[in-house]
């Protein structure tokens, strides 16, 4: 009984040696996109920088113990396929890494959503300091009725009426235009706040 379990486990362990070269030649390959996206495949042709680089060396560096151990090198992949150019990108952005592309899409939204807030803050004090101003020229019931105060209150009003649009633009594309462009690039909320 003892004889016949030793043979069956010394088959089994000689069928999984066996098997064991054809399991460590495939390998799988992970990467994340910009976009947050996991990608897999067995062909390292299909994998973009950085990616492909650390693969690779990781690939060289299975060689080399492979070729320590005896075992017959495995033909090398071929090198990664050149990304097709980015809809509106820069040249720069085809150049980053994922990591960099990513601090600087990070960078951007920032200053986007900075660039808003100032024009946010500019506005409101622009209304509420033609409003001072409003409210100091229509003081005086008399002068109100005066030809040169109704065409200074009227101009006043319409300075108002642009300042209170810049002002509604300004909330419409913090509260409204930057969030769904968000999500519909797939941003992080926290690079909008």
């Amino acid at each position: 009984m003892n004889g016949r379990r030793a043979l069956r486990a010394g088959v089994m362990l000689g069928l999984t040696l066996a098997g064991l070269p054809l399991v460590a030649q495939t390998m799988v390959f992970k990467w994340i996109d910009a976009r947050g996206t996991l990608h897999v495949t067995d062909r390292l042709a299909d994998v973009p920088e950085p990616y492909y680089s650390m693969y690779r060396a990781k690939l060289r560096e299975t060689e080399e113990q492979r070729a320590k151990a005896g075992v017959a090198p495995r033909p090398a992949p071929s090198p990664p396929p050149t990304p097709p150019p980015v809809e509106g990108g820069t040249p720069e952005s085809q150049v980053l890494s994922p990591v960099e592309l990513e601090l600087k899409n990070r960078a951007d939204w920032k200053a986007l959503v900075a660039r808003w807030r100032g024009e946010l803050a500019q506005a409101t004090a622009e209304v509420e300091s033609i409003q001072t101003e409003l409210d100091q020229a229509s003081l005086n019931p008399i002068l109100r009725e005066t030809p040169e105060v109704k065409a200074q209150l009227a101009d006043i009003e319409a300075r108002r009426l642009a300042a209170m649009t810049r002002l509604e633009a300004a909330k419409k594309m913090l509260l409204v235009e930057l969030p769904a462009r968000a999500k519909k690039e797939s941003v992080s909320p926290k690079w909008l706040e």
